[in-house]
């Protein structure tokens, strides 16, 4: 098993971002400071490290995508793709379809979402629900500070 594809979505320099690898060869990451190639192994880390502390997993609103302003609502997202997954029970969890019989190269995804908390979300929906005008909203949305929390 193999990782094919990393996606990003709202997660700290990245407002959507796809990455691709490639099986048997050396994939390298290059880009000036602050481009966010360590943001992209944090990421990574996130998912996959079942080691990361706690602590270290619980994201605040400073890991938002710095463009969105502020992250009400929004949701990070990390997506990856996996190729040659074999018959394991990981393996089988990962992947897309059943198996079928001489299939030795299945694909497969996992997709790790974070979201606001539920009192956040519905208060976001009452929000929503309360006022058909989006400007009215956004601006309900952003002046009210539990939101953000």
């Amino acid at each position: 098993m193999h990782i094919t594809e990393v996606g990003i979505r709202n997660f700290r320099n990245f407002e959507s971002a796809k990455f691709k690898f490639t099986k048997n060869t050396a994939n390298t990451l290059i880009g000036e400071n602050a481009s966010g190639k360590t943001n992209l192994f944090y990421a990574m880390r996130l998912v996959l490290d079942e080691n990361l502390p706690l602590s270290a997993r619980q994201l605040t609103n400073s890991d938002f995508y710095r463009g969105l302003g502020p992250p009400n609502g929004h949701w990070i997202i990390i997506a990856f793709k996996f190729a040659d997954l074999g018959s394991s029970d990981e393996d089988l969890v990962l992947a897309n379809h059943s198996i079928l019989p001489g299939e030795d190269n299945l694909e497969g995804t996992y997709t790790f979402i974070y979201r606001p908390k539920k009192s956040v979300r519905a208060k976001l929906y009452e929000i929503t629900k309360d006022n058909l005008d989006q400007d009215i909203r956004k601006e309900k949305i952003t002046s009210e500070s539990p939101l953000v929390s």
